[in-house]
């Protein structure tokens, strides 16, 4: 649903109850992974930081927010190349390193305009949400 309308803005984000299920599994993280309980305070801390950087980001690309930085407009411009170019490429929503490195952030005329971009291949909502696992 969200390729298929990037603007709507409720479909930017994690669904909460998943989100809830983040946030239960950094403090687990936090909690277990860790002998002392101020580094585990210290790293779920950082996770939340991170997760919640992850999202306040995405809602900027999609929402009507200008990016006044090179390089937060070079991250808007992949996303926006996801979503709208072809949904094979350009994965990294906060951070292009890995596209990089997985050489899926080539040069926007490198790449066919996929005609699944805003479909991801599904017909429509139905089938999304019946088809056979």
């Amino acid at each position: 649903m969200h390729h298929r309308d990037p603007r709507n803005i409720p479909l930017v984000f994690v669904p909460l109850p998943v989100l809830a299920g983040f946030f239960v599994l950094l403090a687990a993280v936090g909690g277990l992974g860790f002998p002392d309980h101020r580094l585990g305070l210290t790293a779920f801390a950082t996770m939340t930081t991170f997760l919640l950087g992850y999202e306040w980001s995405h809602y900027l690309i999609h929402s009507p927010y200008v990016p006044r930085t090179a390089a937060f407009r070079a991250v808007w411009r992949a996303h926006t190349l996801h979503h709208y170019k072809n949904e094979q490429y350009w994965f990294g929503v906060t951070n292009p390193v890995a596209d990089y490195v997985l050489r899926t952030h080539p040069a926007k005329n490198a790449v066919p305009t996929s005609p699944t971009a805003r479909t991801l291949g599904v017909d429509d909502e139905l089938t999304l949400l019946t088809a056979p696992a």
